[in-house]
């Protein structure tokens, strides 16, 4: 989160769906949040609202607040070869070898930029991926 300035109005939503249960979630420097960040956790889902004060971004600097909200999380797997969830036509396969602590991961879009992903397609995607950051 870059505003480089102290907003009146400064917020960040993040939900976390997963159609396994949550096991554990947890956000780097948790215990440094200000009193209005609001976290609601479910058996399947995390909500983290983000609404820092004026004086909460002034407590953190005199340019505002300047930094990465890290989620950390993990949930069941309960079949050995991973998760393969389909929604639209489209695909995603989870998976984690068992007995490993978890580590840390950066998240990587993978983008078709092949002629199949010509006009809609491709501008939806510069829609989400914008949206995103």
């Amino acid at each position: 989160m870059d505003v480089y300035e102290i907003v009146d109005c400064a917020a960040l939503d993040v939900v976390l769906h997963s159609v396994h249960h949550v096991t554990r979630a947890r956000f780097k420097g948790e215990a440094d949040l200000p009193p209005s960040t609001r976290i609601e956790r479910g058996e399947t889902c995390v909500r983290i609202t983000f609404c820092p004060t004026l004086q909460d971004q002034s407590a953190f600097s005199s340019s505002g607040i300047m930094a990465d909200f890290v989620v950390q999380y993990d949930v069941v797997m309960e079949d050995i070869i991973g998760d393969v969830q389909i929604y639209d036509g489209y695909f995603i396969h989870y998976f984690a070898p068992r007995g490993l602590p978890p580590v840390e991961k950066n998240v990587v879009f993978v983008i078709d930029v092949s002629g199949s992903m010509f006009g809609t397609k491709m501008k939806q995607v510069n829609k989400d991926l914008g949206d995103l950051s």
